[in-house]
C-alpha cells in the first residue's frame, strides 16, 4: 500500500537535487578552508547532511505511509536547520572578529564566541530531543505537531542566540575600518544573510509558539527558499576569499597563515 506524491514531496525532491551539490561545495570550502578551523563551513556540511537524510525519510514514506517513525525523523530534521545556518554566520564573522582584534577594539572575546556557539548546539540539542517526545498527527496530508516544553526551550535559546549574533554585527560594523577590502565582503554576505535567517526564524517560531500549522507551502516560502539562500551566498562567498585573512601593512596586503591554523 502506498500514498500518492504530493507538494511536500515534491519539495523533498528539489532539495535533495540542490543539497547534493551544496554538500560537494561544503566539502570543498572544509577542505580549501581546513578542517580544524573553517569558519563555520562544516555547518553547511551538517545542513546538507540533516536535508539530504530527512528529504529521504519523507520519500520513503510513499511507499510506508503508516510508519510513523519516518514522519517523526523528517520532522524533526527539517527543525534542526536553523542552527547550521546561524553557526555558519557565527564562524564567519569570527573570522573577521580574529582580524579586527589585532588592530582595533573590538570587545569580543574568543570566550563570548564559544559560549554563543555552545548556546546554539544546546538549543538544536533540545529541538531534537523535543522533537522525538513531541506527538504528531498528519490533517489532510500536512503534518500537525503538539511540542512538549523542550521545543520551547530550545527555540527560545535558539531565538536569543541569533539576538546576540546580530549585537555581534553590529559591533563588527561599528569597527568596520579596520577590516581590510579584501575582507568587507564577508560583512556584507552575512547582513544580506540576516534578513532570511529571521524570516527563517520566524517561521519556527510561529509554529512553535503561535500553534500555527504548517502547509507546503509555507514550508517552501518561509523555510526551504531561506536556507537555500543563505547557503548559496555562504558557499559562493567560500569560493571567492582567500583561504586566510590578510592583514594590510602600508600599501601592500600580506597573506597570514591559514585560517585553520589560528586557535
Amino acid at each position: 500500500m502506498s500514498r500518492p506524491f504530493d507538494a511536500y514531496d515534491g519539495i523533498a525532491c528539489g532539495e535533495i537535487a540542490i543539497y547534493c551539490l551544496y554538500l560537494g561545495g561544503a566539502i570543498f570550502l572544509c577542505r580549501k578552508h581546513g578542517f580544524g578551523r573553517s569558519a563555520g563551513w562544516r555547518f553547511l556540511i551538517m545542513l546538507s547532511l540533516a536535508r539530504l537524510i530527512g528529504d529521504a525519510l519523507r520519500l520513503a514514506t510513499i511507499s510506508l505511509p503508516t510508519n510513523q517513525s519516518l514522519y517523526i525523523g523528517w520532522l524533526i530534521l527539517l527543525g534542526v536547520g536553523l542552527g547550521p545556518l546561524v553557526l555558519t554566520l557565527h564562524g564567519l564573522l569570527g573570522r573577521l572578529i580574529d582580524s579586527i582584534g589585532n588592530q582595533g577594539p573590538l570587545l569580543i572575546k574568543s570566550t563570548h564566541r564559544r559560549l554563543l556557539e555552545l548556546l546554539m548546539l544546546a538549543g538544536m540539542v533540545l529541538v531534537i530531543i523535543g522533537g522525538t517526545q513531541s506527538s504528531y498527527t498528519l490533517t489532510n496530508g500536512s503534518p500537525v505537531t503538539h511540542y512538549v516544553t523542550l521545543s520551547y526551550v530550545g527555540t527560545g535559546i535558539i531565538a536569543a542566540v541569533i539576538g546576540l549574533l546580530i549585537l555581534e554585527i553590529l559591533l563588527v560594523y561599528k569597527n568596520r575600518d579596520y577590516i581590510i577590502q579584501g575582507e568587507r565582503r564577508i560583512l556584507i554576505a552575512i547582513v544580506i544573510c540576516i534578513p532570511f535567517v529571521l524570516v527563517r526564524l520566524a517561521y519556527s517560531c510561529s509554529l512553535v509558539f503561535g500553534g500555527v500549522h504548517t502547509s507546503p507551502w509555507l514550508l517552501l516560502g518561509m523555510s526551504t527558499a531561506m536556507e537555500v539562500t543563505v547557503t548559496l551566498i555562504c558557499e559562493i562567498l567560500g569560493f571567492t576569499i582567500h583561504a586566510g585573512f590578510v592583514e594590510q601593512t602600508g600599501e601592500e596586503m600580506q597573506p597570514m597563515a591559514r585560517f585553520s591554523a589560528l586557535k
